[in-house]
């Protein structure tokens, strides 16, 4: 008699869903800035066509080459590849300068002469930092100092000499790994500052980024990470603070924010920054905030400049958004300084990192209303979070978000009611970047009544539901689906969930649903559990709900790869029947088709294709050639996708890893799993290729009288 036996993909002791990598981007002390940095042959342009690419300049700290080979190598291999993507973002007003730094004072005071140049009162300091780096004295312009009563100022000549600064560049990043105050935080990996501004538009043009050394994670699967963390750092220097929101321009160059005598904002020393106007931001209070009791009182801080009102108005489709939310928790350096979880879940440029992370327009915006860039914004990611969904979504709370959704009988995503446990409802992260959970989860203690969300939750008694909630603070705790960490029993390696990424793809006897990591997999939800057959045992999937599976766009619209077969998504939720033999298993399950616009935009067909087989067998013509059932091959990944090989070759599976292989120019035969015992062989199952059927429906036009 045939056995079935419920299995999981993974044995784990629990699955990790939690804040990772919590952005503190305090911003530097005022002692520590100088401003008003002159630069030579700096001029303003306002006109488009002039601006040039960002130039940075980097200069590493003799902290770098005093980490471990591998953990210098990979940063110095991480930054060009950062600066080369903001550099493909962002453009610079002004023209290419030397830039030569101030030196900082020995004392507190200074005085600004006419000529521009900063003058130490009882002269310079030995060293100027710009955080926790030693600028290199070729990098500093000569001591400007006077005596205490400054009857006698000018440039100390016997005390130092004028370096030969930086040419053609727009910006200095110093980067660092020391041990800092601010990488105390377990989730703390790095952090970024600027250190001077120039003197014209007080854009700045020094700055730094420090890596935490404790936290240096040098596994393969942690680098996409690092990387995108210093893409978010580089941002905040360059421009994305709270404490340089004072210094920002209209496009004309004038200052949004009022300027003293002394050509600064005024100093909020409560805050320890420079006090923006209500031109950057400005607090909104919602009359409406539904909540568990009723509608209450909720005040939010909005970012309100030109550029970005356009582009959350044109994101959300709501033509009334004062402008974009900005995050209300997390202190100094997280809030206010970042875009509002709740509303903008995977952008970067939000408090915490919780998705793969998306740069968008609405950065680029932020980046524009500086005054100092001319942003491209043809390199913006696309962010599909809260995308066109309207008023409802962007100024309500995600109470009424989920009610009003829930009682239409529409989908509630990108939020969520499910309460995380096993076995896990397995689904898809917004934008289908990875496999994700429903964050939602009981607290300690009663939620603040702005937060308590819910009247009704299956399986929860009344009295408890003020202490449910979404596991992140930084979105409002507002339940979402989240990406996630498999951890194994004993703790010594876990997996995540995002498909991009091959190391996260499951064990030999572990992949259940014939799932492929690697560059060009999404995520794509299923029906109900997958099966593995192997003779007379059945194995069957416990957590269920979704997996990750190479994806292709072409004329056809978009195809879905199972483990060599081709399955060609119609229309949107159409159920794909698969059946597929590998690694001496056969795989059972089905798969529902996404929009092909969701997946490959532009490039859908304009009507269905009706002279294609909806599924090819691995094996036909073009495909992947049939593996035996007893082959089991080398478990690396030499390619990822059919990209990465030659003409007339496909990434095909070899039984554990995948490799190039030429495609089959004739068919073949089914493999047999055979099976000991005199037992009857599995056969893979002969799927019948078949045509979609073109359903055409007439449209009449009703006229109600």
């Amino acid at each position: 008699m045939e056995s079935f036996f419920v299995y999981l993909c993974i044995i784990l002791l629990c699955c990790i869903l939690s804040e990772s990598h919590v952005c503190v981007h305090k911003p530097p002390q005022n002692k520590q800035v100088k401003y008003g940095v002159p630069l030579s042959s700096s001029s303003h342009r306002n006109e488009r066509s002039t601006a040039h690419k960002l130039s940075v300049h980097v200069e590493y700290d003799v902290s770098i080459n005093a980490l471990s080979i591998r953990e210098s190598s990979l940063i110095k291999g991480l930054m060009p590849e950062a600066l080369d993507f903001v550099s493909e973002l962002l453009s610079v007003k002004q023209s290419l300068s030397t830039v030569l730094l101030n030196r900082q004072c020995a004392g507190e005071h200074y005085a600004k002469k006419p000529d521009g140049h900063e003058y130490c009162i009882g002269g310079c300091d030995d060293n100027t930092m710009c955080g926790p780096v030693t600028i290199p004295q070729h990098h500093l312009q000569i001591c400007y100092a006077c005596n205490a009563d400054q009857t006698v100022c000018g440039p100390v000549s016997n005390s130092s000499s004028a370096g030969a600064g930086i040419s053609n560049t727009d910006f200095i990043l110093y980067v660092s790994a020391v041990a800092t105050h601010d990488c105390g935080g377990a989730d703390m990996s790095a952090h970024a500052s600027y250190c001077q501004l120039e003197a014209q538009l007080d854009r700045p043009i020094a700055g730094y980024i420090n890596l935490c050394p404790h936290h240096l994670a040098t596994e393969l699967s942690k680098h996409y990470t690092l990387l995108t963390t210093i893409q978010h750092e580089i941002i905040h220097a360059l421009g994305f603070s709270a404490a340089l929101y004072a210094f920002y321009r209209d496009g004309n160059g004038q200052p949004l924010t009022p300027r003293l005598s002394s050509g600064l904002p005024e100093f909020n020393a409560t805050l320890g920054l420079y006090q923006w106007s209500e031109n950057v931001i400005r607090s909104v209070t919602r009359t409406d905030w539904d909540v568990s009791q009723g509608q209450i009182d909720y005040t939010v801080k909005m970012l309100v400049t030109r550029k970005v009102v356009e582009e959350a108005r044109a994101h959300f489709q709501c033509p009334s958004l004062e402008g974009m939310e900005v995050e209300n928790h997390g202190g100094t350096g997280t809030e206010i300084t970042h875009f509002e979880k709740r509303l903008l879940a995977n952008e970067a440029m939000t408090g915490t990192h919780t998705h793969e992370r998306i740069f968008s327009r609405l950065t680029l915006a932020v980046m524009e209303d500086t005054g100092w860039y001319v942003p491209n914004y043809d390199r913006a990611d696309p962010l599909h979070w809260g995308q066109n969904q309207g008023c409802q979504f962007a100024k309500k709370s995600c109470k009424y978000w989920m009610d009003t959704r829930e009682n239409s009988g529409e989908s509630i995503k990108p939020y969520c009611k499910m309460i995380t446990q096993e076995p896990f409802n397995l689904t898809c992260d917004v934008g289908r970047a990875a496999v994700a959970l429903c964050n939602l989860h009981q607290y300690s203690s009663d939620l603040p009544i702005e937060y308590q969300y819910f009247t009704s939750l299956p399986g929860v008694n009344a009295s408890s539901l003020s202490r449910y909630g979404g596991s992140s603070v930084f979105a409002d705790f507002c339940p979402f689906h989240q990406q996630f960490t498999y951890q194994m029993g004993d703790g010594s390696s876990n997996k995540g969930t995002v498909c991009r990424d091959p190391l996260n793809h499951p064990g030999m006897t572990a992949n259940l649903a014939a799932e492929g990591y690697g560059e060009g997999a999404l995520c794509i939800d299923s029906v109900s559990a997958w099966k593995q057959q192997q003779c007379q045992m059945t194995q069957t999937q416990k957590s269920t709900g979704a997996g990750c599976y190479q994806v292709v766009c072409d004329s056809r619209g978009l195809t879905i790869i199972v483990e060599g077969m081709n399955f060609i998504c119609t229309s949107p939720g159409q159920i794909l029947n698969v059946g597929v033999a590998s690694n001496l298993y056969l795989h059972t399950g089905q798969l529902i088709c996404p929009a092909c616009e969701e997946v490959c935009g532009t490039d859908c067909p304009s009507s269905p294709v009706i002279n294609e087989p909806t599924q090819g067998i691995p094996g036909d013509v073009g495909e992947c050639p049939r593996l035996q059932p007893d082959v089991v091959g080398h478990c690396a990944l030499y390619c990822t996708s059919d990209t990465d090989c030659e003409r007339g070759e496909k990434c095909c599976s070899n039984g554990c890893g995948r490799v190039c292989r030429k495609v089959i120019l004739n068919y073949q035969t089914a493999p047999e799993i055979p099976c000991s015992g005199g037992s009857k062989p599995v056969v893979a199952p002969l799927i019948v290729l078949y045509l979609i059927p073109l359903l055409i429906t007439q449209m009449m036009d009703l006229v109600y009288l």
